[in-house]
């Protein structure tokens, strides 16, 4: 959060200017703190800053303003990981591969176009 804390002395370089930040948190439930320092410092989501967050928590739609978010299908990735653990458990060592799992993006009203 110590970028958050910088980004609030620039406050006054910011100005009325359109928003040219953007904060991406790496999950939804930082960006709450996240939000609550936007406000502390004086700038306003998504006027001054624009955030997004990650994995698509249930509080991210009623946040104020609600959280933009990446959604993940947190089910698919326990279940790929819980493949590999039994796989682990039964002895066996699973070849290290790339998997990829489908996001989307949820846009709600933290990001402003620039």
């Amino acid at each position: 959060m110590s970028a958050l804390r910088e980004l609030a002395k620039c406050r006054t370089s910011l100005g009325n200017s359109p928003a040219r930040w953007v904060g991406l948190v790496p999950d939804s439930t930082p960006a709450k703190d996240a939000q609550a320092l936007i406000n502390e410092a004086g700038l306003r989501i998504p006027e001054d800053i624009s955030l997004v967050g990650f994995d698509d928590i249930p509080w991210a739609q009623f946040a104020d303003p609600p959280l933009t978010t990446v959604h993940l299908q947190a089910q698919e990735l326990a279940r790929r990981a819980c493949l590999v653990l039994m796989d682990l458990l039964h002895g066996q060592t699973p070849e290290p591969k790339r998997q990829v799992i489908e996001t989307h993006l949820v846009v709600r009203k933290s990001c402003r176009r620039i």
